[in-house]
């Protein structure tokens, strides 16, 4: 079926596939360098997981089509003209027609992999925001727009991103904090909704229910969700201080309750059932790193974060070129 320069690509841009959704994705969330430039890092892990997926999908799609056209936009346009013409396999063996089987499958799980995760997570976010309103202190909302004040005595704090957006927090959060701290609580929760870090993860999500077997899958998971919360601090401290901030997640953490800045996990029957609808936790010692984070900053320098950005470009650059530029 293939002898020539299209069976190079296709490996090629397979096995970029699996060192990027590998070794090179465990690599980046072992690295300590994120948390010093979180927007730059947080886009790389974007590009290397879009890279992974054309190259996953790439590499059979290479092997379906080489033989109806010199590179991929012209395969594909006399792979849709033969289909409109009633004979879609013309010129193809069918091994290619397998390979394209193969491509169309990996396309299509990725594809409801992520349409499962919208709306799941557009479930929940529903279920939750019903869930508040049962919580929320009187059934109203803080004299702040958009906040909604859960009566629990754990310190709870986080966002309910969408249409209905609102920050949630709790009395327990209220009780412990000064008030310029919550107020960069606050800012913090705010960060996160103006940025849309949801849409951020959700990638990750799906990549992880698709590819969830390679080491470097699982940890992007996780590696994107700290960065999101180190990129909302940073965008906090625009409107608050550093001290303050740091200060009201030290409390958070020292107090051995749930951290600021995390969808909340506590004991106890109702917080039990915002727990089931919420979704995930982060642990004292990863808020005290945050803490220490800002305390002592020491962000990237330009030219490092302009690397970055140049790196995140090559992987989806590379195989998107060689895709373009073809097989013959």
């Amino acid at each position: 079926m293939t002898t020539g320069p299209e069976l190079a690509l296709a490996a090629a841009l397979l096995f970029g596939g699996i060192i990027a959704a590998g070794p090179a994705s465990a690599a980046l969330a072992r690295a300590n360098w994120p948390t010093r430039a979180p927007r730059p890092a947080l886009v790389l892990w974007q590009a290397l997981c879009l890279g992974a997926g054309l190259s996953f999908i790439g590499a059979p799609l290479v092997l379906a089509l080489h033989p109806v056209g010199p590179d991929l936009p012209h395969a594909l346009w006399t792979f849709v003209v033969n289909t409109l013409e009633g004979r879609p396999f013309d010129g193809m063996a069918w091994g290619n027609v397998l390979a394209g089987f193969i491509a169309g499958t990996i396309a299509l799980i990725l594809t409801v992999a992520l349409a499962v995760s919208f709306f799941r997570t557009m479930r929940r976010r529903r279920a939750h925001r019903q869930v508040i309103d049962l919580l929320a202190a009187a059934g109203d909302e803080n004299a702040l727009a958009g906040i909604s004040v859960v009566d629990h005595p754990s310190a709870l704090a986080y966002t309910l991103p969408g249409w209905h957006a609102r920050v949630v927090l709790s009395a327990g959060l209220l009780d412990l904090l000064e008030p310029v701290e919550l107020g960069a609580v606050i800012e913090h929760e705010r960060a996160h909704l103006r940025v849309r870090d949801d849409l951020v993860q959700l990638p990750f999500q799906t990549w992880a229910a698709g590819l969830g077997p390679l080491p470097g899958v699982r940890q992007a998971r996780a590696a994107v969700a700290e960065l999101a919360e180190m990129l909302a601090d940073d965008i906090a401290l625009a409107r608050c201080r550093r001290q303050d901030l740091a200060s009201a997640l030290a409390k958070v953490a020292i107090a051995g309750v749930e951290p600021v800045g995390v969808e909340p996990g506590v004991a106890g029957p109702p917080a039990r059932a915002v727990s089931k609808i919420a979704g995930g936790e982060s642990s004292p010692g990863q808020v005290l790193k945050r803490v220490n984070r800002l305390l002592e900053p020491a962000a990237l320098g330009a030219p490092a974060r302009a690397a970055v950005y140049l790196l995140a470009l090559s992987l989806i650059g590379l195989p998107t070129a060689m895709l373009l530029f073809g097989w013959r």
